[in-house]
């Protein structure tokens, strides 16, 4: 009886020792801590986690609205380059048609006021009386009326009054032939002196080209 009693002690002493060794472990809180710990560093990696996906998605839309930005320039500036190519043919064709009249509407002097009589030969224009004509050089009819009614003040007939090819003469300008030069000076002092003489250098059957020029 004795001896049971003595081993039951033993047992009892061994279990609370095992057991006390094991609560000691955690008697200066460590083993909560630990747990604590552990807690707050799962709690603070879900916000950081939470966070980062955030900003992912932030930046994803930045990067979408950025890919939208960059298409609606690249279709402003497909929009603009079409634009720029249409007015470049477009000054092209004001250019080509430009000089396309510039050439149709150029006379020279020569061809513009030997018309509308042909041409006559020599022997013609010598065997035919003196003939002269008046053309508007400053684009009023009026002018040239006025300059045949002092010509034939003179003395002189004028058989045609009408507009030069172009309307830029800078003075009044007396075009002869060879054989009327006399009567082209004559002229030219009948109009006070102003008019500037030229000889013809195209076959005309005028002797006489009169032309009116802008008045200073």
């Amino acid at each position: 009886m004795g001896e049971k009693l003595s081993w039951m002690i033993v047992g009892i002493v061994t279990v609370f020792l095992f057991s006390g060794c094991a609560s000691l472990k955690c008697l200066d809180g460590s083993c909560e801590r630990q747990i604590q710990v552990l807690t707050i560093t799962n709690d603070e990696m879900k916000k950081e986690l939470t966070r980062l996906e955030t900003e992912v998605k932030e930046k994803d839309k930045e990067i979408q609205s950025t890919k939208e930005e960059i298409a609606k320039l690249q279709s402003e500036k497909a929009a603009l380059t079409a634009q720029v190519k249409d007015l470049q043919e477009y000054i092209e064709r004001v250019k080509k048609d430009e000089k396309a009249a510039v050439k149709a509407e150029t006379i020279t002097e020569e061809e513009g006021l030997q018309k509308p009589e042909a041409a006559a030969t020599d022997k013609e224009a010598g065997a035919k009386p003196l003939r002269i004509k008046v053309l508007s050089g400053d684009g009023r009819l009026a002018s040239a009326r006025a300059m045949a009614r002092r010509i034939e003040k003179s003395g002189l007939k004028v058989e045609i009054v009408d507009h030069a090819p172009r309307s830029n003469f800078a003075e009044d300008t007396i075009y002869y032939t060879a054989d009327a030069e006399k009567e082209a000076k004559e002229i030219a002092k009948s109009l006070g002196g102003k008019a500037v003489l030229k000889p013809m250098t195209w076959p005309s059957s005028f002797g006489i080209i009169a032309v009116t020029g802008r008045k200073k």
